[in-house]
C-alpha cells in the first residue's frame, strides 16, 4: 500500500469511528439526559422509573458504540 493510499485509509477509519463517537453523544443527549430532566422539570405525566430505565440503557447503548469507534480506530495503518 502506497502512502497516499495508507493516508487515505487512516482519514477513512477516522471518519467512521467519528461517526460512531457522534453517535454516542447523540444517543446519551436525547435518550438519556432529555428524558430526566424533562422529569425533573414536570413535563412528564410518568413516573421517574421509565426515565431512569431510558437512561441506563442509552448509557449502556452508548458505551458500546464508543466502544466500537475504539475498535475502528484500532485498523488504523502505521
Amino acid at each position: 500500500m502506497t502512502d497516499e493510499q495508507r493516508g487515505i485509509h487512516n482519514e477513512r477509519t477516522k471518519l467512521v469511528a467519528t461517526y460512531f463517537n457522534n453517535l454516542a453523544v447523540a444517543l446519551v443527549a436525547v435518550g438519556a439526559i432529555g428524558p430526566i430532566i424533562g422529569t425533573a422539570v414536570g413535563n412528564s405525566a410518568t413516573s421517574l422509573i421509565y426515565p431512569v430505565i431510558s437512561a441506563f440503557v442509552c448509557l449502556l447503548a452508548s458505551a458500546a458504540l464508543h466502544f466500537m469507534a475504539g475498535k475502528v480506530l484500532g485498523r488504523l495503518e502505521p
